[in-house]
């Protein structure tokens, strides 16, 4: 059982089983303990540590809930931005040629307007400005279901 005071020894370390919680997760007591430098870290975390195997494909959801791996360093966010704009823009040079004709495609089957803009919220709740090639019929978004369907 747990005690309400930490332990004489110093303790490395404190495995934690979410199945064996027989009464509940001591949530104080771990707290104080990592608080106080201990490592705290759930039965797969260690598992994985020690024998050098990736648990992801387990399905025990407290591995997915307890793990690591979530967690973005500013220096990988940016990697990721500048790797996103990169490979955007090769993209868009590769298909540019193209542009014209799905446009002219768009005001022959359609007409106007060729473009559809929509608000959007991103990353932190930004809100930005959507422009894309319009691929319903016209005003679609105020018809419903029905106006899409006609197309």
């Amino acid at each position: 059982m747990w005690r309400k005071s930490l332990p004489a020894k110093k303790s490395t370390g404190v495995v934690l089983s979410l199945r064996e919680r027989r009464g509940g997760t001591p949530v104080q007591q771990l707290l104080r303990l990592k608080l106080a430098g201990v490592c705290v870290e759930d039965v797969h975390s260690c598992r994985e540590r020690l024998s050098g195997t990736d648990c992801a494909g387990t399905s025990h959801t407290e591995w997915l809930i307890l793990s690591d791996g979530f967690g973005k360093s500013r220096i990988l966010l940016a990697a990721k931005r500048a790797t996103d704009i990169l490979i955007s823009i090769l993209i868009l040079l590769l298909v540019l040629p193209l542009l014209p004709a799905v446009a002219l495609a768009i005001y022959l089957e359609t007409g106007r307007p060729i473009f559809f803009r929509q608000k959007r919220v991103g990353y932190k709740g930004a809100e930005f400005e959507l422009l894309k090639f319009r691929s319903m019929v016209q005003d679609a978004e105020k018809m419903g279901r029905a106006g899409r369907a006609r197309r």
